[in-house]
């Protein structure tokens, strides 16, 4: 167990959501872990399109990470089993040609 002896005048409630505990473990996937993030986005906004700056409040950057896996599919090193998981969530696009072809149906 942690414990922390906050000082006078901070709140616990805004120090709970003022500070982000990330635990991986060691032999954890880092690619799970960004797609857990982003799943929550999509939980959260309703789409998978996330901004290309978009960090998320623990400063975690989703939008790096998203267009880092656009740059692996497109070099052909992303796993196929990992862009069909992609691919099923609403509103995540490969390209800018479909993201701006989506644009045109909204």
């Amino acid at each position: 167990a942690l414990v922390l002896a906050l000082p006078t005048g901070i709140a616990l409630p805004r120090f709970r959501r003022a500070i982000a505990v990330r635990v991986l473990e060691v032999a954890g996937d880092e690619w799970e872990y960004g797609y857990a993030r982003l799943r929550q986005f999509h939980k959260r906004t309703g789409s998978a399109r996330v901004p290309a700056q978009h960090v998320e409040l623990d400063r975690f950057p989703l939008g790096a990470w998203a267009a880092a896996q656009r740059a692996a599919y497109r070099g052909g090193t992303l796993a196929v089993e990992r862009a069909q998981r992609l691919d099923r969530l609403k509103g995540w696009w490969w390209t800018a040609q479909e993201r701006d072809w989506a644009d045109g149906w909204q």
